[in-house]
């Protein structure tokens, strides 16, 4: 018994404090259930996405907050530079979730208007930064204009490498002149690889000389004979009318896919550039663009260089009376990415271009009736429609209805989403599509002087320039977060940030199956959830990353909007 009762005795008072113990584990438990809630309120992940070049003080002002918590009804304070409190209010309900933000709060600034660099300050807490002054838009063109010098190919003076593909084209592959060798040097290179087509070059240039034609005075400095933006636009239309080999013959484009299966290189150093073919494109969707793009060369060099405008007007009639004519409607090139499928819109352009510089009537009812024939909900170097009928609004009343339509649709759709993204889905290249969208936003105004649709616009240039669940500005160099990754050559083999370059955007998360993409770990994870759509900062992502001369052209023209009109 002497021997049990130790044994007996220990026993108990090992249980007892095992008792103890799990009391305790079950208190520090409950303790940090209700510190874990009280955490989650007070210190969630909440940020500002805010336009990161700022706003003008007569400005529209969004700024959208998000959060992984509900935040409504905290407290919110705008604070200057020196910590004095300017406005105090409280957050409102959250406008929804869209894609990986889950709480979003839009706050209104629009009738704050003192110049100056303010923080937004949440429950105590700086979430970011944001600026007021004035012409904080006014680097932006010039800055995008730059990405164009890069592009350029063969003996035009590009800027970071060498003189490229100076024996353009190795020879004609397809068409009645097969076999036939052609110079086609020039242009830019359409992307991060180093094939050129003629409806995206087309599509660039148009955008350069409209650029140009609305907003002369951003401009004024000239290099040489002409400003800045004509010297491009030049690089351009001189290889367009290469490709415009004869009086009744058009190019489609210079080398095919085998360029993206080579390996990244410089393009001085191209190992295919001995084998860059050329195919047809005597088409009447070639011809509709082509002639678009000369009618207006022809009006705005027509007071720098008339002899060259006049061979502009020459070959923008030509080719719009052989694209009305019994030639094939489209041609199905070696890469069906830039096939465009319907001539109507292209040679409706055209017409329209033609009308405004001749003021030949005839060519006003063509515009009309072929515009009548494609009422398109998109805009693109495919979809040319709705920059027509901009064009002509103040001519044509069937014109100004469609696109009240078009532009009503677009509005509606922006306000189902807390960061008004003006579409159903996320196509490669949204953000060309929404840079379109704000530019006949802009053109409809400027045509009718109704501005009901410019908060449309300004909304696509905030989503443009930060105001989007990632927080980016999606040009490069600009703002304080930015693509560092382009998927471009030239820049990642010669080690230089791509300033002045825009990304695609956001694109649905289904186009990333079946590919060999790297992707980031915020992509990965944001996959992995099932989000639709993701934005995606790598080298190798040719679907939102990749830099073109056609989303640069159209976003070049917005910003001048914005520039100029602040």
């Amino acid at each position: 018994m002497s021997k049990l009762y130790p044994s007996y005795f220990s026993n108990r008072i090992r249980a007892l404090w095992l008792f103890r113990l799990e009391v305790g584990r079950i208190k520090l438990m409950v303790l940090l259930f209700f510190l874990n809630i009280n955490a989650t309120a007070t210190f969630a992940v909440v940020s500002i996405k805010e336009n990161q070049l700022g706003y003008p003080p007569e400005a529209q002002k969004r700024i959208v907050i998000s959060s992984d918590s509900d935040i409504a009804g905290t407290e919110f304070v705008l604070q200057n530079e020196f910590g004095d409190t300017l406005i105090t209010g409280k957050i409102g309900e959250s406008a929804g979730s869209w894609l990986h933000s889950v709480f979003n709060y839009s706050v209104a600034l629009d009738s704050f208007q003192t110049i100056g660099n303010y923080d937004f300050v949440q429950s105590g807490r700086t979430l970011g930064s944001f600026n007021i002054g004035e012409a904080v838009y006014d680097l932006l063109p010039a800055k995008i204009l730059e990405f164009f010098r890069i592009q350029r190919c063969g003996n035009t003076d590009p800027r970071y490498h060498s003189p490229c593909h100076t024996l353009d084209a190795s020879q004609i592959v397809t068409g009645p002149d097969s076999g036939k060798v052609v110079d086609v040097t020039g242009g830019w290179h359409d992307a991060g690889d180093y094939i050129k087509f003629l409806n995206t070059t087309a599509y660039t240039t148009y955008f350069l000389l409209l650029s140009y034609k609305y907003f002369p005075e951003l401009f004024e400095k000239k290099q040489g004979k002409f400003p800045a933006i004509l010297m491009e636009a030049r690089v351009g239309l001189d290889w367009l009318k290469k490709m415009n080999y004869a009086e009744d013959k058009l190019l489609l484009q210079v080398q095919d896919l085998r360029d993206h299966t080579v390996g990244w290189r410089l393009p001085e150093d191209d190992i295919l550039a001995l084998e860059r073919p050329a195919y047809d494109g005597t088409v009447k969707t070639s011809c509709g663009i082509f002639s678009a793009t000369m009618a207006l060369a022809a009006d705005v060099f027509k007071s720098y260089d008339r002899a060259y405008a006049t061979d502009c007007l020459k070959r923008s009639k030509s080719l719009f009376m052989l694209g009305m004519s019994d030639i094939p409607e489209i041609q199905n090139g070696p890469d069906t990415m830039y096939v465009d499928r319907d001539s109507n819109d292209n040679l409706g352009l055209a017409a329209a271009e033609l009308f405004l510089l001749t003021e030949d009537s005839l060519y006003l009812e063509k515009a009309d009736s072929l515009l009548a024939l494609n009422a398109s909900y998109w805009i693109s170097w495919g979809d040319l429609d709705n920059i027509a009928r901009c064009r002509i609004a103040a001519y044509s009343e069937n014109a100004t209805n469609v696109l009240e339509g078009v532009l009503a649709n677009f509005d509606s759709l922006a306000t189902l989403n807390p960061y008004n993204y003006p579409l159903e889905s996320f196509p490669w290249g949204s953000l060309t599509v929404q840079m379109g969208i704000a530019s006949i936003a802009i053109l409809y105004g400027e045509s009718t002087g109704v501005d009901e649709y410019e908060d449309l616009a300004q909304s696509q240039f905030d989503f443009l320039l930060g105001v989007n669940p990632d927080g980016y500005s999606f040009i490069g160099g600009i703002g304080s977060r930015y693509p560092i990754n382009f998927h471009h050559q030239i820049s990642f083999l010669l080690g230089f940030n791509l300033e002045g370059a825009v990304a695609e955007g956001y694109v649905a998360s289904k186009l990333y199956e079946n590919t060999s993409i790297s992707l980031t770990a915020e992509t990965v994870k944001y996959l992995e959830m099932g989000y639709p759509a993701v934005y995606n900062d790598e080298r190798a992502d040719y679907l939102s990353n990749e830099p073109t001369i056609a989303n640069n052209a159209v976003t070049l023209f917005v910003a001048c909007w914005f520039a100029e009109k602040y």
